[in-house]
């Protein structure tokens, strides 16, 4: 998985180098993403001030959340029903998201 300031989140084959799915809704920079546990949903922070929780089965957007500011981390709990978002504010955000 990559991320960067060109707004995209790749999936890649990591054996052969090749791209298997771009991931695009962020207006800005992608800086973290983090995948659950068990491998369904994919989260992302961009300096947009939003999190993109991602199904990656569909390569689609389940749901997204608006920060205060510009987000500089996202990790998701180890059982995969909780995720936690920081901005440059300094605000933590601990969500649990709908339908997970």
């Amino acid at each position: 998985m990559s991320a960067s300031d060109d707004k995209q989140i790749i999936e890649w084959n990591a054996h052969c180098a090749k791209m298997l799915h771009r991931l695009l809704k962020h207006t800005q920079a992608v800086v973290d993403v983090d995948i659950t546990p068990d491998g369904q949903y994919l989260f992302s922070g961009s300096t947009d001030s939003t999190c993109v929780m991602w199904h990656m089965g569909r390569q689609e957007p389940a749901c997204s959340f608006a920060g205060l500011s510009r987000l500089c981390a996202v990790a998701t709990a180890p059982n995969g029903q909780l995720f936690a978002a920081g901005d440059g504010s300094g605000v933590l955000y601990i969500l649990t998201p709908v339908g997970l």
